[in-house]
C-alpha cells in the first residue's frame, strides 16, 4: 500500500479553487496518455484508491474520517474503475465538493492506493484520476463516512470468526448521530468479506433507507478464477443510491448501519460502512417525506439484464415457480455459488 502526493499543479490535482462535481475514472495504465487502455483487472488489480485534500474547507462533521479531508474512493466492486461516488448530471450543475483552502488556494490532493500484481513480476503504473470540475459556484457537498469508527486503527476493518452452522449470519452495527440537519444525496455501500448486504435505517423516524445487497461475479470474472488468490474474491459490486431531491435528516437524528456477512466461514479483514454525501439544510423536517427520485447506481450487467421466455407452454413441475418453467429452468442453470444471475439476488437474514 502507497500514500502518493498529488501536488495542486494543474497535474496531479486541480491548481484552481473549485468545485469537485463527482470522479469519472481512476484507472491503472501504463502510460500518460489520456487516451490509454486501462490495465486488465486480471493482470493489475485495484483494492483501493482514497483520495484526500486535506485542509480543505466546509469538510462537514461526523465523518468517521474527520479532519482527513476525503473526497472520494474506489474499491474492489468497482472492476471498471468508474467509482460510484457521483451525481446525477443535472445535479452537478447544483452541488459540488469545495476544493479551497480557508485562504482561497487549491489544496494538495493525496492518494491511499492499494494494488495487486498478477504479472508474476514487478510491474510500474500510472494511476489515471478524471474528475469533473469547476471554478463556478455550487452548493458544498459534505462527505460523510458512516461506520464504527471504532475500528479506524484498523482500518475500518474486522474479522469474521466464522464457525456457524451454513447459512449463519454475523452482524456488525454501529449507530451515527447526526451533527446537522441536510439532505442525503448519494449513499455507497462499502461491504467485504463473505458480505451478504448492509442496511442504513433511521432509529428515530423508524424507517429503512438503504438495503444494498453484495453482488458477486460469476466463475469466471477476474475475481474468481484469477491465480494465484491474494486475499478473498471480492465482490464486483455493492449497492449505491443517488438521489436529486436528499433524503431529510435532521440534527440528533439516529442512523443504524447493519452490516450482514456469512458467519459458516472465517473472513479477515471484513469491512462494512457507507461513504455519503450530504448538503446541510435547516430547513428539512425531522421525519420529512423521503424522495421519490432514488436509483441505484453501479449495479452489475448480469443483475440488470432483462429474461426472455418462450411462447411455447408446457405443464410446470412446481406450480408456484417465480419464473415460467424455460426461464426458470434456464436461470437455474446459471445460479452459481460465487453470483446467482438473478435481478435480485438473495439476501441473508438477520
Amino acid at each position: 500500500m502507497r500514500k502518493l502526493l498529488l501536488e495542486a499543479d494543474g497535474l496531479g490535482a486541480p491548481k484552481q479553487p473549485g468545485y469537485i462535481l463527482g470522479f469519472q475514472e481512476m484507472a491503472l495504465v501504463d502510460s500518460k496518455d489520456p487516451d490509454a487502455k486501462p490495465l486488465p483487472i486480471a493482470k493489475m488489480m485495484v483494492h483501493h484508491f482514497l483520495y484526500f485534500a486535506r485542509g480543505r474547507v466546509h469538510e462537514g462533521p461526523g465523518s468517521c474520517w474527520r479532519g482527513a479531508g476525503f473526497i472520494g474512493g474506489r474499491g474492489e466492486e468497482h472492476p471498471l474503475g468508474r467509482p460510484q461516488m457521483t451525481l446525477p448530471k443535472r445535479s452537478r450543475d447544483v452541488y459540488g465538493i469545495n476544493n479551497r483552502t480557508a485562504e482561497g488556494n487549491a489544496p494538495n490532493w493525496s492518494l491511499t492506493a492499494m494494488v495487486m500484481n498478477h504479472y508474476k513480476r514487478p510491474k510500474s503504473f500510472y494511476v489515471r484520476t478524471k474528475v469533473w470540475y469547476t471554478t463556478e459556484q455550487r452548493t458544498s457537498i459534505l462527505p460523510v463516512v458512516i461506520g464504527d469508527c471504532a475500528q479506524l486503527a484498523n482500518g475500518m476493518s474486522y474479522d469474521v470468526p466464522g464457525g456457524g452452522r451454513k447459512g449463519s449470519n454475523f452482524v456488525n452495527t454501529s449507530d451515527w448521530v447526526a451533527p446537522f440537519s441536510g439532505r442525503m444525496l448519494v449513499a455507497s455501500s462499502h461491504q467485504h468479506g463473505g458480505g451478504k448486504y448492509q442496511a442504513l435505517d433511521s432509529r428515530t423516524c423508524q424507517r429503512r433507507l438503504f438495503k444494498a445487497p453484495v453482488y458477486h461475479g460469476l466463475p469466471k470474472h477476474p475475481y474468481n478464477s484469477i491465480r494465484p488468490i491474494l486475499h478473498e474474491p471480492g465482490p464486483i459490486g455493492t449497492g449505491a443510491y443517488a438521489t436529486a431531491q436528499g433524503i431529510p435528516i435532521v440534527k440528533g437524528e439516529v442512523l443504524r448501519r447493519t452490516a450482514v456477512h456469512d458467519d459458516h466461514n472465517l473472513h479477515v479483514a471484513s469491512m462494512g460502512f457507507w461513504a455519503t454525501w450530504f448538503v446541510a439544510d435547516d430547513s428539512v423536517k425531522r421525519c420529512g417525506k423521503m424522495p421519490d427520485d432514488v436509483v441505484e447506481i453501479n449495479k452489475p450487467k448480469h443483475y440488470t439484464a432483462r429474461r426472455t421466455t418462450t411462447s411455447r407452454s408446457r405443464s410446470c413441475p412446481n406450480p408456484r415457480a417465480r419464473w415460467p418453467c424455460s426461464a426458470a429452468a434456464r436461470w437455474r442453470s446459471a445460479t452459481t455459488s460465487s453470483g446467482p444471475a438473478r435481478s435480485r439476488p438473495r439476501s441473508g437474514k438477520r
